[in-house]
């Protein structure tokens, strides 16, 4: 099922290969069968067609920490989380927590993660504070 999907995916990236849609759902697709080095590598493309887009950002973020490199991790997460520049200079807007959106609260949840995990409790309480606050509302 999966591989069908990633085929259809495959044919829309074709179709259309600025559209960065069919990358991310690839990737999400690949991780949810635990394939995350290949998740990351549709999710870095996505990257590359929507290079400012918190959502895309921290879709990356997620399957970088998922397939081990955490330091890369922190940084896509933080565009994500804190918005600030791209390696190129290119402005990224924060992604403001929500409880619509179930992925964008595993960007935030995984930064945090990720942060603790790395030794940066420092910066990783603030932002669970940031979570508790949102998953109040």
């Amino acid at each position: 099922m999966i591989d069908q999907a990633i085929q259809q995916y495959t044919l829309a990236i074709t179709l259309d290969p600025s559209n960065y849609l069919p990358e991310l759902y690839s990737s999400r697709a690949l991780a949810s069968i635990g394939q995350f080095t290949q998740a990351e590598q549709y999710a870095s493309a996505a990257v590359q067609d929507a290079p400012t887009d918190p959502y895309v950002l921290g879709n990356w973020g997620y399957m970088l920490y998922k397939s081990g490199d955490w330091p890369s991790a922190i940084q896509q997460l933080s565009l994500t989380v804190n918005g600030g520049k791209t390696a190129d200079g290119q402005t990224v807007k924060p992604l403001p927590p929500t409880n619509n959106d179930p992925w964008v609260s595993t960007y935030y949840y995984t930064y945090a993660l990720v942060l603790a995990q790395s030794s940066l409790c420092s910066q990783a309480l603030p932002l669970t504070q940031t979570i508790l606050d949102a998953s109040a509302q």
